[in-house]
């Protein structure tokens, strides 16, 4: 330690300049140059670190305590020595007792008392970079102006290649973000299916952000659901997880519309635990359409302090892309649903019809099963709408449509399928049991009552034509045929049967 011969000096700084020019590795590089300083000065209390201005942390490239390398990541600023130099950008030596030092400025004390501490600012363009840090705790005037000097003039060389790794990074990272906000959007207009949605863009997250689970909750009445959750660390959270609103983070979100960023979970009043987690850090954005928010894009760490402003702007974009799908699912299905529903009936419709049919008979010939078609015809309907119109008509139409809908089993379907027809799929029913819910439903046809303005109570029938796969028919068209001709048959028997 001491002065520098000034032979040494220059020749120093000649070594560390090639040092600087032979990788692009920012660690390899601060390592040769450690290894440079340590012949002149004692680094057994050394640091190199770079800071980090948004998250107000220094991340450490190198680290000695007493002569050992120690491995630590990321510290975050809290008044002391190393936050004070790059307060101030200037170099800071102190001779005698830190102590003394921080508390005449106000500043947090470290563990152990130095007798002798040096930090230097690493500057490039006015902004702080970095600092080297050296200290040592048993002699007092451990360094010297030209020490000082020295690492002075080092801390300005790293700061160049410290902004040009920052630079590059973030060039890296723009791609990266620019690849992964493509592949998102590929994923959203490729997919219909609300669920593939979900995941492709959950796992593209996680793929490009280490560490993250990212899930995604919908809003449904008073609750808001989870329907996808990738994870990047462990967790056990349930996978059946239902928040109520203005309940935890994603609760409060789906309630008020409004992000919330948690760099430190702990710090959230908000915060709710569901399960076993390691969550640290927590970010939580509303999928709005318009201004309705109807759901939660919801994004874990298990590290403090995880979300920047950069990133933060990228989950938004994520969130938004998110919303337009979701939104354009939902008008797919209604656009899906109006060209599968009656008008007037809201029954399902001929076109609705003939799909289940051919599906419900895919079924019923893969697994050998029966599968009964009925056909119900309002009777004298014509006569009806010829003699009151057909807006009197109309009424008549949605009332069986009404009655039919109510009275058959849940795994039965309903349609109309022209006029006054309307079919029922029996699946998996043979004969018997489907003429016994046609009967149950003949009665209450009967019986129910239909008030019609300026005509009054009227009780309309129908008459009813039934065929089964396989006994009646082994197609779709020989079943519709078949089930046709039922129904002639009952109508020539005197109808309302």
């Amino acid at each position: 330690m001491g002065v520098l011969n000034q032979t040494h000096y220059l020749q120093s700084l000649g070594r560390i300049d090639k040092i600087l020019g032979s990788s692009s590795d920012l660690h390899k590089v601060i390592r040769k140059i450690y290894k440079e300083i340590s012949k002149f000065l004692d680094t057994s209390n050394f640091s190199i670190a770079i800071y980090h201005r948004e998250e107000k942390t220094l991340s450490f490239l190198i680290y000695t305590i007493d002569g050992k390398e120690m491995h630590v990541d990321s510290i975050k600023l809290s008044k002391g020595l190393p936050e004070y130099v790059i307060g101030v950008k200037k170099t800071v030596r102190i001779d005698k007792d830190t102590r003394k030092f921080c508390k005449k400025f106000g500043l947090k004390t470290i563990d152990k008392n130095a007798k002798s501490w040096l930090g230097v600012p690493i500057i490039y363009r006015n902004n702080v970079e970095g600092i080297i840090t050296i200290q040592d705790y048993k002699n007092a005037n451990a360094y010297t102006a030209e020490d000082e000097s020295f690492l002075l003039c080092i801390a300005s060389k790293i700061g160049v290649v410290v902004t040009e790794t920052r630079l590059i990074e973030e060039e890296m990272k723009r791609t990266k973000e620019l690849s992964m906000l493509n592949q998102i959007a590929h994923g959203l207009t490729m997919n219909l299916g609300i669920d593939t949605i979900y995941e492709s863009t959950t796992k593209s997250i996680t793929h490009y952000f280490k560490n993250l689970n990212v899930s995604v909750f919908i809003i449904e009445g008073e609750e808001i659901i989870l329907k996808k959750l990738t994870g990047g660390f462990k967790t056990e959270i349930p996978r059946a997880l239902r928040v109520k609103s203005g309940e935890g983070i994603v609760g409060t979100v789906a309630k008020k519309g409004k992000m919330i960023v948690a760099n430190d979970v702990t710090k959230n009043s908000d915060y709710l635990v569901y399960g076993q987690t390691s969550t640290k850090s927590e970010i939580a954005i509303p999928l709005k359409i318009s201004k309705e928010t109807i759901g939660v894009l919801n994004i874990e760490c298990d590290e403090l302090n995880a979300f920047n402003a950069n990133s933060v702007m990228i989950f938004e974009l994520i969130a938004d892309q998110l919303s337009i799908a979701y939104h354009n699912y939902q008008l797919y299905n209604k656009v899906k649903s109006l060209s599968l529903i009656d008008d007037l009936t809201k029954a399902a419709n001929r076109r609705h019809f003939h799909l289940m049919l051919d599906n419900e008979l895919k079924k019923a010939r893969g697994y050998s099963r029966l599968l009964s078609l009925a056909m119900v015809n309002i009777d004298d309907f014509k006569h009806f709408n010829d003699k009151h119109g057909r807006i009197q008509g109309n009424k008549v139409l949605i009332h069986i449509a009404q009655v039919l809908k109510k009275n058959i089993r849940e795994t039965d379907f309903v349609a109309r399928y022209e006029g006054g027809k309307f079919v029922i799929i029996f699946p998996e029913t043979g004969n018997p049991v489907a003429v016994k819910v046609l009967g149950r439903i003949c009665r209450v046809i009967e019986t129910e009552s239909l008030y019609i303005k300026g005509i009054g109570k009227r009780n309309p029938t129908v008459s009813i034509g039934i065929a089964t796969y396989p006994i009646n028919a082994e197609t779709a068209d020989e079943l519709i045929e078949n089930t046709d001709k039922a129904l002639q048959k009952a109508k020539q028997m005197g109808k309302n049967r």
